[in-house]
């Protein structure tokens, strides 16, 4: 499952990746993911959301609200993938929070 906050961005990710078979780009609020159960993902990848919502008014709160959702919906033991390009890194977290 792949999201997006933007219709546009989803509806092209759909298009241009029409031939690709198991691929789903959904419209999702990552800060509330409750249509997704606890323990729905072997591994989440978050790419450039973070640099984002850090960014927003309310940043350190969504911040928060997006890595509790992000726990919430992988399963105990997976991987939660984080690529920040605007801060020059990136971070691999095992499941339940531990930093590899």
């Amino acid at each position: 499952v792949c999201t997006d906050t933007s219709e546009v961005v989803t509806a092209q990710m759909r298009k241009l990746h029409a031939g690709r078979r198991g691929m789903r780009y959904v419209l999702a609020d990552v800060t509330d993911m409750g249509e997704y159960p606890d323990g729905s993902f072997d591994c989440v990848v978050e790419k450039g959301l973070y640099d984002t919502i850090v960014c927003e008014d309310r940043g350190r709160e969504l911040t928060q609200t997006m890595f509790a959702e992000l726990h919430r919906v992988l399963r105990p033991g997976s991987a939660q993938v984080e690529i920040a390009p605007a801060w020059g890194h990136s971070s691999r977290f095992q499941g339940g929070g531990r930093r590899r």
